[in-house]
């Protein structure tokens, strides 16, 4: 998990390796023996994945990544409804809406899409990991918004 890349799963199946970032496949080559790559269908590379003495941490095109204990929970989509609202620091305010499929983050400048990831972590290529802890809207795990409605 990063604040800034959001999560990075490295997995296998039918023992094919894949890299997941915040929920898109990729297949998984080699680069180097310290470096793994997420490949396209095309073969591009989309991520580079650096592979660490400390176990605990993955380099995500050169963002550290810390290891988070599984089983992730995952919540239903029913109770996303509970962190819509605005939320606000100083003269910032964010807004969160979830209409229809789509979970948003809004600000005065526009609309980002968010993405699921697990529990009550979302992320947005915009904003990096957004988290909802105790009625506050938490940006890249610094930023702290309190919930005004």
């Amino acid at each position: 998990m990063s604040a800034k890349k959001g999560l990075l799963q490295i997995e296998e199946v039918n023992g094919v390796p894949k890299i997941v970032i915040n929920g898109i496949e990729y297949r998984a080559g080699v680069l180097n023996e310290t470096t793994l790559a997420a490949l396209d269908d095309m073969h591009e590379v989309k991520a580079a994945v650096g592979i660490l003495h400390n176990h605990n941490y993955l380099m995500l095109n050169g963002a550290p990544c810390v290891k988070v204990k599984e089983p992730l929970i995952q919540i239903p989509e029913s109770q996303w409804e509970g962190f819509a609202g605005a939320y606000t620091q100083g003269e910032m305010t964010f807004s969160i809406s979830k209409p229809d499929d789509q979970f948003l983050l809004i600000d005065d400048d526009g609309e980002y899409a968010c993405t699921y990831l697990y529990e009550s972590k979302f992320f947005s290529k915009d904003y990096g990991m957004i988290e909802f802890k105790d009625e506050e809207l938490i940006i890249m795990d610094s930023w702290k918004f309190r919930k005004i409605r």
